[in-house]
């Protein structure tokens, strides 16, 4: 058993996970006059904070 161990502080419990992603659709049918590609840019950040033993606090941001 070990002895005479103190002030042992956790170290800080945060991560951040960045994310980003970029969608492209093709729908055939050559209509005139009508788009046949569309597409869609998304990008957020996902928080993580350690707050006691296994509690976590998380945060989505789209």
């Amino acid at each position: 058993m070990w002895t005479g161990i103190t002030d042992i502080k956790p170290p800080l419990r945060l991560q951040f996970s960045p994310y980003f992603s970029v969608y492209a659709n093709h729908f055939p049918g050559n209509q005139p006059g009508s788009k046949n590609w569309t597409s869609q840019v998304n990008g957020g950040l996902d928080l993580k904070y350690g707050l006691r033993g296994r509690f976590n606090f998380n945060i989505w941001q789209e």
